[in-house]
Formats: structure tokens, C-alpha cells, sequence
């Protein structure tokens, strides 16, 4: 008789209720709908409408039950709408942002929520800044709007300086010494850090050197936090972290480059260049090998052979293609490499138009533009031997040719000489301590920042200057 009562009731499409004690007899229920209806009630979804025209309702069946159905009446959603909400949250709005990235094997510097990643997120748009401002530099100085004539910062060092290095983004300058790496802030004029760094575990199986010494300097991943990448003379590489905020630690080291004990290769002195697009290091020195090394995987790419026997002294790559290299050697010739082509066949272009070593160069487009010790400043392009353009400059020790903007500082004993790639000279003077002082010593390394019109000296005396151009101009 109960199952009876069960079916009959579910027969007439109303909801079964939760317990069999809670059905009691019932009238039969029309199912016709109503014809006229002053007001259509909006159906709540997931939820059960019954429309009836019993005396008894739906609601009075289910009325005992302990779960009745979510059905609210147009009075009650009147009285919801016109409620004020106390409380709003953003928490479905963040729910969206973080599951609409991939969770899986998410490190700190992912979330998109945390410190790390707002910090990279600033980084990126000062360096945008940074970069239009520096390119304004560049157009005032290519139409001979102002010259570099202010120093900005001057300092001494323990040790002559072998190699500088700007950072892109930060006001600092790593300064490599035959024993010392510093870090400067020439902002503030501060010192950030100086550490010797351990060589103990470097090759000493060089009768004709003695101790190694640091004699290049590169920044790896300056975009976010930078890297300084230290080259031996003796071959050897180390990488170093933590050079600003905190004491520096060791992070990688290897021998990079094999060094000729040929008397001819005698040089003491390393080349490096980065290329932060592809993680790659090309490392030259006293050897006709030039390597190439993938730092991100620590491992050796390709050997390639400079094909003279003499000294790679400078190394550049092109801007825009980060495949073609060029090498100048101590013995004044310049050779051009693309990485992609087999060991055999990677070398591309050579010029010989110079007579003594190569002080600096620089790789744009199809063009290389050098400058030798004896004062030649040549441009050669490619398909042609002979240079397309060439002075000369008297008594020249250091060379900087700017990677954006088309000029060349030259260090002629303490003058500082600017010309552009035509020859023509845009500014001189004389470089002292600071622009109290009347000692002049002579200049033996210089150096461009990498975008910025600015320029770093080292001095004989262990004495660094920065110059820039005028700010008020």
C-alpha cells in the first residue's frame, strides 16, 4: 500500500519528498495550467517550479521537509534587490587572473602575485624608459647637437684598470684591476663592492706567466639581476653573483680557452663578448682557437680557428643578427665568423688593412669599423677589400667606438679626442682627477655605455672618469 501511495504521487510530476512518513493523502492535482496570470514569475534556476491550482500548494507539501526547495516569491527578490551590499570582493576577479595561467611547475618568480614578479614587471618598464632616453642621446649627438665635454664621476682604484664594463639599466660600473673587481655607483660616487677573487684552482703550468690576472669583464642578464663574468688571462672564466646586495658568491668557473705557449701569443690578455639573446660566450685570447660556450647549459658549442697566429684582441657582434662575429688579432687583420656554419666553413670575410693590433672594433650591418695602436681608423664593408673610409690619429693608446651613435673616443696620452666615423673631430680636452685638479695622466683603457652617450676612462695612476654630455643642453 505504501509503494502505491509512492507511485501515485510520482505519477503527477510533483517532487518526491525525503521521507516516506512525511506523505500524507493528497487531492488530485490538475495539471492544467492557469490561462490568465496577471504576472509571469520568473523561474530561479536550479530550482523546481510547480504551478498548481490545488488548495494545496507545493510549498505546504514540502513543508516538513528539511531541505525545501529554493523557490523565493517576487516580494522576497524585492526586498533582496533593494538591500544594500556592505561587503564587495575582488575575489572572483583574481580568481581569473591566476587560473588563466598554468599552474604546473610554477617557481616564485611565476607567481603572478608576488614580489618577485612586481619587482621584474618594474624592471622591464624602467628599462623601456631607459631606452628611449638613451636613444634622444644618440639623435642630439649624431646631429651635432652636444658634445661630451661634463665629468659626472672620478675615482682610484688600488690597481690600472684592464677592462670596464656599464651596466645598461643601473648607474653602476664594474671595474676590472689586475687582482680587484669593484663595483661603482657614479651617481653617488660610492663604492657597492670590491673582492679579489680565489685562483687558486687556475693552471699555473705557464713558465712564461706567472700569477693570472683579470683582464676582461662582461654582465650576464643585466635586464633583470646582472652577473659578472670575469676572464683570465690565464683562460679561465668565473661567473659571480650577488655583487650589490650582498657579499660575492661564486656561482660557476671553468676553463674556457686554451692558451698557446708560442712566445708570439704572448699577449696577457683576454677577449670576451656576450650575447644576452642566445646565452652565448665567445671567448678569445693568446690562441688561435675561439670558442663559443652556452652558459645556460654550461656546455661548448663550437671551436672555431682564427687562422693567423697571433693574439685575438677584440671581439664584436652584429646588433640586429646575433650569428655574425668579427675578431681583431694583433697582428692588425680582422676576421668575420658566422656560428651557424660548420667549423670549416664559418669564416666568412677577412681584411687586412692594418699594421698593428686591433684596439677596438665594431660589427654593424655590413660594415666593420676598427681602430688599430698605431692611430688607423678604418671602415671596411663587405665584398670589398680595400677600407671605404680611413684617418688617422696621432699617438693613440685606447680606443671606444659607441655600439648605437657614430662616434670614437680616442685616448692620446691624457687628451680625450671625439670624432665621428667621416674623421671629422667633434670635441677635445684634456682628462684630469676631477675638474679641480691639474695632474694628468695618461689613459690606457676607455669604454661606452652600451646605450647611453657615456663614456669610462682608465687612467695609468689606477684614476676612472665618466664623462657625459652636457644635461643642460
Amino acid at each position: 500500500m505504501v509503494f502505491f501511495k509512492l507511485m501515485f504521487v510520482l505519477s503527477q510530476g510533483e517532487s518526491p519528498p525525503l521521507y516516506l512518513h512525511d506523505m500524507r493523502p493528497r487531492q488530485r492535482i490538475s495539471m492544467t495550467q492557469p490561462r490568465s496570470s496577471s504576472r509571469t514569475r520568473t523561474v530561479v534556476p536550479n530550482t523546481i517550479v510547480e504551478e498548481t491550482t490545488s488548495t494545496t500548494s507545493t510549498a505546504e507539501i514540502l513543508s516538513s521537509s528539511s531541505s525545501p526547495p529554493n523557490i523565493e516569491s517576487d516580494s522576497e527578490k524585492e526586498t533582496i534587490n533593494t538591500t544594500k551590499i556592505l561587503l564587495r570582493s575582488q575575489f572572483f576577479e583574481w580568481v581569473s587572473k591566476n587560473f588563466a595561467h598554468p599552474l604546473s611547475g610554477i617557481s616564485e618568480g611565476g607567481d603572478f602575485e608576488s614580489a618577485i614578479y612586481y619587482e621584474r614587471d618594474w624592471r622591464y618598464t624602467r628599462n623601456m624608459a631607459l631606452r628611449k632616453e638613451a636613444l634622444e642621446e644618440q639623435n642630439k649627438v649624431n646631429n651635432f647637437n652636444c658634445k661630451i665635454e661634463h665629468q659626472i664621476f672620478s675615482s682610484k682604484c688600488k690597481q690600472p684598470s684592464n677592462s670596464l664594463v656599464f651596466h645598461p639599466y643601473d648607474p653602476h660600473v664594474v671595474v676590472a684591476t689586475k687582482d680587484y673587481l669593484t663595483v661603482w655607483d657614479y651617481h653617488s660616487s660610492y663604492k657597492l663592492s670590491q673582492w679579489k677573487p680565489d685562483t687558486r684552482s687556475h693552471n699555473f703550468d705557464l713558465s712564461y706567466r706567472a700569477t693570472p690576472q683579470l683582464s676582461a669583464v662582461e654582465l650576464i642578464n643585466s635586464h633583470d639581476i646582472a652577473l659578472v663574468l670575469a676572464g683570465y688571462n690565464d683562460g679561465n672564466i668565473q661567473v659571480w653573483s650577488q655583487c650589490i646586495d650582498g657579499p660575492p658568491k661564486l656561482v660557476s668557473g671553468w676553463h674556457a680557452l686554451p692558451i698557446c705557449k708560442s712566445p708570439s701569443f704572448e699577449n696577457s690578455s683576454m677577449a670576451l663578448h656576450w650575447d644576452q639573446r642566445s646565452c652565448h660566450l665567445i671567448c678569445a685570447g693568446d690562441s688561435r682557437i675561439i670558442k663559443i660556450w652556452d652558459i645556460e647549459t654550461e656546455t661548448k658549442l663550437t671551436a672555431l680557428s682564427s687562422g693567423v697566429n697571433a693574439s685575438v684582441t677584440s671581439l664584436s657582434m652584429q646588433s640586429k643578427e646575433n650569428n655574425i662575429f668579427a675578431a681583431g688579432c694583433k697582428d692588425g687583420s680582422i676576421k668575420v665568423f658566422d656560428k651557424r656554419l660548420p667549423p670549416d666553413e664559418a669564416k666568412i670575410a677577412s681584411f687586412i688593412g692594418h699594421h698593428s693590433k686591433i684596439l677596438t672594433l665594431r660589427l654593424q650591418d655590413a660594415a666593420v669599423v676598427s681602430a688599430s695602436a698605431y692611430g688607423d681608423v678604418k671602415t671596411f664593408e663587405f665584398g670589398h677589400s680595400s677600407p671605404q673610409r680611413e684617418f688617422h690619429v696621432n699617438n693613440m693608446h685606447s680606443a671606444a667606438i659607441h655600439s648605437m651613435c657614430n662616434i670614437i673616443a680616442c685616448g692620446v696620452n691624457q687628451m680625450l679626442l671625439f670624432y665621428n666615423l667621416e674623421g671629422q673631430l667633434l670635441n677635445s680636452f684634456k682628462s684630469t682627477d676631477w675638474f679641480m685638479s691639474s695632474r694628468y695622466t695618461p689613459l690606457m683603457t676607455t669604454k661606452f655605455h652600451p646605450q647611453k652617450v657615456l663614456l669610462s676612462t682608465g687612467a695609468m695612476d689606477g684614476t676612472i672618469a665618466l664623462y657625459s654630455i652636457d644635461p643642460k643642453r
